[in-house]
């Protein structure tokens, strides 16, 4: 397989998923990463997020601050949908460029890929939903209702599931290697 769709809700275990892709051989394009990059000073998405969010998004360094603008578009889907529409089409532009050229490449995406790009299979990354709530606790330092509420934005795990082949990441880091190993070798 050339190109595989990784996608999963928040905490579910997609980064660990990548890393595992990424000692088997694949480029990983990080759509988080790309997020970030598209955010920072100087670059569209960065102008067209303070028009429609204000300056109150911002640090006293003029970067947005992304865990206040996630507390407010987590908790409002209207707000959600106004930042999608801003940043998708950047985001599509760069997976686009970072899939040029011959390899195998991961896209690791919290979205499912309803954006047209072409792949070889969608894996999906799931986890209970109390695991997914210590998980992101303790990566991203967030309360557990902000960690529910980033959560309760996302489409429901049914959704997920529906996408593609679906990898329980309930156990071990070794375990889910094995899972993917089954899935892509």
């Amino acid at each position: 397989m050339r190109r595989i769709w990784l996608t999963g809700g928040s905490g579910s275990g997609k980064s660990t998923a990548a890393n595992i892709f990424k000692k088997l051989g694949y480029e990983i394009v990080d759509c988080d990463k790309i997020s970030w990059n598209i955010m920072l000073p100087g670059h569209p998405a960065y102008e067209e997020t303070i028009a429609a969010f204000g300056n109150e998004i911002l640090n006293a360094d003029k970067t947005i601050n992304r865990n206040l603008l996630g507390k407010i578009v987590f908790t409002n889907h209207e707000k959600l949908e106004i930042l999608n529409a801003i940043t998708h089409k950047y985001i599509i532009d760069e997976i686009e460029k970072s899939l040029a050229g011959e390899g195998k490449f991961v896209i690791d995406a919290p979205l499912p890929n309803r954006f047209g790009v072409k792949c070889d299979i969608t894996i999906v990354i799931t986890a209970p939903i109390e695991t997914r709530i210590n998980r992101l606790t303790k990566r991203d330092m967030i309360d557990e209702i902000y960690a529910r509420n980033r959560i309760a934005s996302q489409i429901s795990d049914e959704e997920y599931k529906g996408l593609g082949v679906v990898i329980d990441n309930s156990g071990t880091p070794e375990e889910l290697e094995e899972k993917i190993k089954a899935v892509i070798l």
